[in-house]
C-alpha cells in the first residue's frame, strides 16, 4: 500500500473560488483487474471511477474515508491534480467550449454526448484553469535510487522552494510551486546528481561511468507541469465483506457457491457462521 495523505495534507491551500481535483483511476499498467473485462490493455486506456471536487478543508476531510474505502475496494489508484483551479477561469472556460458546441449546432453538426460529457472533466484538468499562485511543476521519477531523489530535492531548494516527496510504485513524484525558471532543470540536478555518486565511489568518475550515470537520469526523470500526484494506491482490490465471510465459513460449506444467488448464499453462510459459533 502507498499513503501520501500526510504529504498532500500539508500541501492543500484551500481558498474561496477554487478547488482541488481528485481522480480515482484504474491504470491498464496496474495488471490484472476485473474491471478490465480484457484483462491488461496495450493502449493508454484508464478506467475512472470517480472524481472528487474539493474545495474547503472541511469537505476534504469528510471525503476522505470515501475516497480510501473507494480505492480499497476497485484496487484504484487515488490522484490530485497538483494545480489548484480557479472557479472564474473554469466559468469562461465551460463558456467558450460550449459555445463553440453551439456553433456547431448552427452549421448543421451534431455534437456528440460522449464529447458534452467529456467538457466539464476536461476543462477541470487544463493548466490554463489553474489558480496562478499555485501553479506546479512535478519530477516523475521512475526509480528509488536515493542519489536522484537528493539531487532534485537540493535543486528545487536551492531555487527557495520547499520540495513535496510523493512515493510511487517505481519511484518518486516529487513537485513544488513553479516559481522559478527551470529551463535548465536538467543540467543542474545531473551535475547535483554526480557530486552525490562520486563519494560513493572513492575516487573521481570517469568519462564512461559519467556517460552511464547522465543516460540513466535522463532515463529515469521526466519534469511535468499540471500534473496528477499519487495520494493512495492499495496494490490490489480488497476483499468485499461477502468475500471475507465466505473465505471464512468455506470449510464448513458443502460444495461451493456454483449456481446459486445471493439470497441462497446468504442463508448458507449464515448457516455455517452459526455452526463455527456453536463449534466453540
Amino acid at each position: 500500500m502507498i499513503d501520501n495523505f500526510k504529504v498532500i495534507d500539508n500541501f492543500l491551500q484551500f481558498e474561496e473560488g477554487t478547488f482541488y481535483k481528485f481522480e480515482l483511476l484504474v491504470r491498464n499498467t496496474d495488471g490484472e483487474n476485473i474491471l478490465f473485462p480484457e484483462r491488461v490493455s496495450n493502449t493508454n486506456r484508464n478506467i475512472l471511477i470517480k472524481s472528487w471536487y474539493v474545495d474547503t478543508k472541511d469537505y476534504y476531510e469528510k471525503i476522505k474515508h470515501e475516497m480510501i474505502t473507494l480505492s480499497n475496494l476497485t484496487g484504484a489508484r487515488l490522484y490530485v491534480t497538483l494545480d489548484r483551479k480557479d472557479n472564474v477561469k473554469l466559468c469562461q472556460s465551460l463558456i467558450k467550449a460550449y459555445t463553440d458546441d453551439l456553433v456547431a449546432i448552427v452549421n448543421s453538426q451534431k455534437p456528440s454526448i460522449k464529447s458534452i460529457s467529456k467538457t466539464f472533466a476536461s476543462e477541470t484538468s487544463k493548466v490554463e484553469n489553474s489558480s496562478k499562485s499555485t501553479k506546479t511543476i512535478m519530477f516523475d521519477v521512475d526509480t528509488k535510487d536515493e542519489a536522484v531523489l537528493r539531487a532534485i530535492n537540493d535543486y528545487i531548494i536551492e531555487h527557495g522552494q520547499k520540495p513535496y516527496v510523493l512515493n510511487t510504485k517505481k519511484g518518486y513524484h516529487i513537485f513544488c510551486y513553479r516559481k522559478f525558471d527551470i529551463r535548465d532543470w536538467q543540467q543542474y540536478c545531473i551535475t547535483y546528481f554526480l557530486d552525490d555518486k562520486t563519494p560513493n565511489m572513492g575516487r573521481t568518475l570517469s568519462s564512461e561511468e559519467e556517460k552511464h550515470y547522465i543516460e540513466f537520469f535522463k532515463e529515469v526523470v521526466s519534469v511535468k507541469e499540471n500534473e496528477l500526484g499519487l495520494v493512495y494506491h492499495p496494490m490490489k482490490m480488497e476483499e468485499t465483506f461477502h468475500d471475507k465471510l465466505y473465505n471464512l465459513v468455506e470449510p464448513y460449506l458443502d460444495g461451493d457457491f456454483t449456481g446459486y444467488n445471493e439470497e441462497e448464499q446468504a442463508f448458507d453462510i449464515v448457516q455455517a457462521v452459526k455452526e463455527i459459533l456453536e463449534n466453540e
